[in-house]
């Protein structure tokens, strides 16, 4: 390699000791054994090519530097959950797991992460939407309620509500629930489980309300199931009072949520 570099830097001329430096580091290389330390000839044949490159020498001195302070770049986040056991699961067996985890497609995979804020916001939205329903012959599940959305898979929303005689699940069978909702995470894998896998799962299971918090940027998404089983927004707020945010009768109150987390570092 060192010999390619010379013959190039010859070839177009370099003038500035370049290709001598080159050379020099290339013969000494070549009476080496490879063994470390490499001797003083070498480092400063090396340092010699350096110096023609016009690369500066560290403030602390080349025998002195330990290499780049910058931080290395963090890996990329997952964008799928890390599957947590290698054989098929089926829904029945998942349904009497007592262990953590969904089940996507016959595969046992981790749950979404959450942070202290997540939590609360969840926490919260339990807490508002049980008052709702409760005296309406409902029933509202928070996490852990493990809602089975095919034949396959098995998921764990934030929030599941379960009406009386609700016309809005498509195909009639009464564990559908009437609204789901799930508090964003801002992992990638999480968004894309919430914004695409299990918005397709509610949507076919016939889930007509679905909600989605984003915590970290104080954000509501009503989706309302339309036809072909796809969701489409139905309103997104920041804030204020939504009177009308799918179910009749319920309004959920944008600004006392915002306060009541605001302890959790909102």
């Amino acid at each position: 390699m060192l010999e390619n570099a010379s013959t190039a830097f010859r070839s177009s001329g370099d003038a500035t000791g370049l290709v001598a430096s080159l050379s020099e580091l290339r013969d000494r290389l070549l009476t080496w054994e490879g063994r470390s330390p490499a001797p003083e000839p070498i480092v400063e044949a090396a340092r010699g090519v350096l110096r023609a490159l016009d690369v500066e020498e560290p403030e602390e001195g080349w025998d002195r530097w330990e290499g780049p302070t910058e931080e290395q770049t963090a890996p990329p986040a997952r964008q799928m959950p890390r599957i947590l056991r290698a054989g098929p699961m089926t829904i029945e067996a998942w349904l009497a797991f007592d262990g953590p985890g969904e089940l996507c497609e016959g595969v046992l995979v981790e749950e979404k992460t959450s942070t202290a804020l997540e939590d609360a916001v969840a926490a919260w939205f339990l807490t508002v939407l049980r008052a709702w329903a409760l005296p309406r012959g409902g029933v509202v599940c928070g996490r852990g309620h493990k809602l089975a959305v095919s034949t396959v898979s098995g998921r764990k929303p934030d929030v599941c509500v379960y009406m009386p005689n609700d016309p809005s699940a498509e195909t009639g069978a009464p564990s559908t629930p009437t609204l789901v909702l799930e508090v964003v995470s801002a992992n990638p894998a999480d968004q894309r489980r919430a914004r695409l896998t299990t918005s397709r799962e509610y949507g076919a299971l016939g889930v007509r309300w679905y909600w989605l918090v984003d915590a970290l940027n104080r954000t509501l998404e009503v989706l309302e199931l339309g036809s072909g089983g796809r969701y489409i927004v139905f309103l997104a707020a920041i804030d204020g009072t939504m009177s009308q945010v799918g179910p009749e009768g319920l309004a959920i109150d944008l600004d006392a949520l915002w306060a009541a987390v605001a302890p959790m570092g909102l």
